[in-house]
C-alpha cells in the first residue's frame, strides 16, 4: 500500500474494510481452483474468507436488510402463492421447456450453456454477457460463464455498467467442483475490478447469484459491506417432476424475475459517488429514510470482532477495535 493511500484510508475503518475486500480477492487463488479442492477451500476460508456460512464464524448479516429486492425475494420464496405474474402462462411454457432442456446430458458445458441460458433470458428477463474474463488477480483471474448487466444514466464520470446477476454453470451436480462456491468467489473477483471501482465506492453491490449444475439451479444473493457477504435463497431445486412443480417453478422464476428488474432499476438511477468509499453503504436499508440516505452522518467510534464461540456454548467472544 502506497503512503497515499495509507493517508486517505487512516482512521477510516469503513474504507480500510473495502480496500482489504479488494486486497483479499486479488490475492485469492482461481475461483474454479477452489471449488475442486477442499483442502484449499479451507485455507481461503481461513484467510481470505466469503461470508457465507463455511467455518461458524464466516456467517455474515442477512442480506435481505441491504436491499428491497432481497427482500422482496425471500419473502415471496417463502409463500408463492404470494406471487401475481401477469405473464403466468407464458412462463409456465417456457420453464416446461427450460425442463426438457435442463434434464439432457451434454457432451460439454458450452452445449448445455446455449440451451439452458436461452429459456432464462425469457424466464427471468434478461440479457446475458457470456465467458466474462476477470482481469483482476493475474494468474489468479476468473471467468465468469455470464453476467446480467445494467447501464447506469448518470453519465458524470463516463459510461459504467453495473453487475445485476452473476451465473456460473456446471455440466453435473459435484462435477468438476463446487458450483455455488466457484460462482460466489467469482463474482468477489469481478466487483473488485478496476472499471467497478466507482460503483462498489457508493454502493452495497447487491447482486443475484444463479448456480447451476446439471438439472438443477440454486439463486442466492450478495453484498460487500465491509466483508464480502453471500446467502442462499433456495437450495438446489430439481429442474424437472410434475406439473404442480413447473408451475411452482415459473413461480420460483417469476419472484427472481422482479428482483432483477428491482435492482436493475436501482442501478439504473444510481448516482456514483467516486473518490474514497462512502460510508453509506456499510449501513443496511432499514436506517436510510426514503430517499435512501442516512439520516444524519454517522462517526465509527469503534467496532467489534467477532472471534466465534466454543460448541455448545452460547456465549462468544469479541474484540474491541478503536479506530485509531
Amino acid at each position: 500500500m502506497d503512503d497515499d493511500l495509507k493517508e486517505t484510508l487512516k482512521n477510516t475503518t469503513h474504507a480500510l474494510a473495502h480496500h482489504q475486500i479488494i486486497k483479499d480477492a486479488n490475492a485469492a487463488a482461481a475461483p474454479s481452483s477452489v471449488s475442486n479442492s477442499l483442502a484449499i477451500f479451507k485455507s481461503e476460508q481461513e484467510k481470505r474468507p466469503i461470508y457465507e456460512g463455511h467455518l461458524a464464524n464466516r456467517r455474515g448479516p442477512p442480506i435481505a436488510i441491504y436491499h428491497t429486492a432481497f427482500a422482496q425475494l425471500k419473502d415471496s420464496l417463502q409463500d408463492l402463492n404470494k406471487v401475481v405474474d401477469p405473464q403466468e402462462l407464458k412462463r409456465v411454457d417456457d420453464t416446461a421447456k427450460l425442463i426438457l432442456a435442463s434434464t439432457q446430458i451434454y457432451r460439454t458445458e458450452k452445449e448445455h450453456a446455449t440451451m439452458v441460458f436461452s429459456y432464462l433470458r425469457s424466464l427471468l428477463g434478461i440479457k446475458l454477457r457470456e465467458n466474462v474474463t476477470t482481469t483482476t488477480g493475474g494468474e489468479n483471474r476468473a471467468e465468469s460463464d455470464a453476467l446480467v448487466e445494467q447501464d447506469l444514466h448518470d453519465k458524470t464520470f463516463g459510461e459504467k455498467v453495473a453487475t445485476v446477476g452473476h451465473l456460473e454453470l456446471k455440466n453435473e451436480l459435484g462435477v468438476t467442483g463446487q458450483c455455488a462456491v466457484q460462482n460466489t468467489l467469482g463474482l468477489r473477483k469481478l466487483l473488485t475490478n478496476d472499471k467497478y471501482k466507482d460503483i462498489c465506492n457508493t454502493t452495497c453491490c447487491p447482486c443475484i447469484i444463479i448456480s447451476i449444475a446439471g438439472p438443477y439451479i440454486m439463486f442466492s444473493g450478495a453484498i460487500c459491506a465491509g466483508i464480502f457477504v453471500a446467502e442462499a435463497f433456495t437450495d438446489f431445486i430439481y429442474l424437472g417432476g410434475t406439473k404442480e412443480q413447473i408451475v411452482t417453478l415459473s413461480r420460483i422464476f417469476a419472484a427472481v424475475a422482479h428482483a432483477f428488474d428491482t435492482l436493475k432499476e436501482y442501478y439504473h438511477c444510481l448516482k456514483l459517488n467516486p473518490g474514497p468509499p462512502n460510508v453509506n453503504w456499510l449501513f443496511p436499508q432499514p436506517t436510510y429514510t426514503t430517499n435512501r440516505h442516512l439520516q444524519e452522518i454517522p462517526t465509527i467510534l469503534s467496532q467489534f470482532d467477532y472471534e466465534g464461540r466454543e460448541p455448545d456454548n452460547y456465549q462468544y467472544l469479541q474484540k474491541r477495535k478503536e479506530n485509531n
